[in-house]
């Protein structure tokens, strides 16, 4: 209620592409970088056309292999990951399977910010994609950053650390966005529009 739909501008946010990094290492063709951006192209495309002024957030990914890294500091963790199918290529692929889903969230990332670029070359009035990186280069501090019960997803500090993250990249120009987000990372007041 007292939502205009046609003329409020939306806020959406896509942190999508974990789940499609742990299947690329099998040469399927739809995790594939180059077909994965035509996805997530069409899926802007839909979006600019169903819904009149959207702001979109593209939220760079975390390199997943970071995940194995800590894992490997965790007997439990260890042991979870080797029972639980979480992240094929990360758990089952052996070193290779590492570099390639290493590799790929490179491109994903670097495809993702090409990706709002060339939205962003169109000029549009009602509609905006921004790329935030904040999470691009950050490097997980240990076990404390991913969930108990899985050790895969993010734990819940994790999340509120890349809430802030999201929140302050928001407010910043593109090369002033940060890259990587820790656990000295605090709240910036806005001091001006969504970017």
């Amino acid at each position: 209620e007292g939502v205009d739909m046609k003329n409020d501008w939306k806020l959406l946010t896509l942190f999508i592409g974990a789940n499609d990094l742990c299947e690329s290492c099998h040469n399927h063709t739809a995790q594939d970088p180059s077909n994965w951006i035509q996805t997530m192209d069409s899926l802007l495309t839909t979006i600019h056309q169903d819904i009149p002024r959207v702001f979109v957030n593209l939220v760079g990914m975390v390199n997943v292999t970071e995940v194995y890294r800590v894992d490997l500091s965790s007997k439990y963790c260890s042991w979870v990951r080797s029972n639980i199918d979480e992240c094929n290529c990360l758990d089952h692929q052996g070193q290779t399977g590492r570099d390639t889903l290493s590799n790929n969230v490179v491109q994903y990332n670097q495809l993702m910010e090409q990706l709002a670029q060339k939205w962003q070359s169109r000029n549009l009035d009602d509609f905006y994609v921004s790329f935030q990186p904040f999470l691009v280069h950050t490097r997980l501090p240990g076990t404390v950053a991913l969930s108990d019960l899985d050790c895969f997803h993010p734990s819940a500090i994790t999340n509120e650390y890349m809430a802030m993250g999201l929140w302050n990249s928001m407010f910043l120009p593109p090369a002033l966005k940060p890259t990587s987000i820790d656990q000295t990372l605090t709240l910036r007041c806005p001091t001006g529009y969504i970017q």
